[in-house]
């Protein structure tokens, strides 16, 4: 590795190579042209034109006030050639990945974006100026759906996490996280489910399965508001 992640591919002495290669690599090809597979054969490889456009984004906070600037090592007009000639246009900045996702060259308008976890970052350079910005957006991630045919289920839950059955004869939840949210939709048939919880899974007082109804159970943080809707 070298040259901030990017990759070097050295290649051993190999089989053979399509088109009689030297070391498993064809003749050939010019300058940012990338090696591909020709075929299923082994070692048939050729050159193929490089369809991705790379830029790098610089972030750094200058005394005496330390705002935020940033660099980029090509310029509107390049990345707007790169980007009209078809090619996937993208930016990279430390651990982030961003793609081109508006670029309007008679007004000036081009933002990269990147979904980061719970995380919209941007970096965009606006109308009518000639330096980029950056913006960052905590959005709510969805939660992992977790789904079962079976009629008996056992679980231990996690946060952020969407529980949805069908008909259960029994529902047992072995464990629940202390903090965070999830789901369980669950289906009760023409004899109630039999449902089991953990101590710490704290139930509305009185509450009961019932005979055909479907329930809803949404907890936080180890509290349970539960809703049913009679399915007959």
């Amino acid at each position: 590795m070298k040259d901030n992640k990017e990759l070097v591919i050295l290649a051993g002495k190999g089989g053979g190579g399509g088109g009689g290669s030297e070391h498993g690599i064809p003749s050939g090809g010019s300058a940012g042209q990338l090696l591909g597979k020709a075929s299923s054969t082994d070692y048939d490889a050729s050159w193929v034109d490089n369809n991705t456009f790379k830029v790098t984004f610089t972030f750094s906070y200058d005394p005496p006030d330390y705002e935020l600037s940033i660099s980029c090592d090509k310029t509107l007009e390049e990345i707007s050639a790169a980007y009209a000639s078809g090619k996937l246009v993208y930016a990279i900045n430390g651990e982030n990945t961003f793609l081109l996702e508006v670029i309007d060259t008679e007004d000036g308008t081009c933002t990269f974006t990147a979904i980061n976890d719970e995380h919209v970052v941007s970096v965009y350079m606006p109308v009518g100026s000639d330096e980029w910005q950056y913006s960052d957006y905590h959005v709510e991630k969805r939660p992992d759906t977790v789904q079962s045919s079976n009629t008996s289920i056992t679980v231990a839950v996690s946060v952020n996490t969407k529980y949805k059955y069908g008909t259960l004869t029994a529902l047992t939840i072995s464990s629940v996280p202390a903090i965070g949210d999830f789901m369980i939709i669950f289906t009760s048939g023409s004899t109630a489910t039999v449902l089991t919880v953990p101590n710490d899974l704290h139930m509305p007082d009185g509450f009961a399965v019932e005979a055909n109804m479907r329930y809803e159970i949404n907890v936080s943080d180890g509290y349970a508001a539960c809703m049913g809707w009679s399915t007959t």
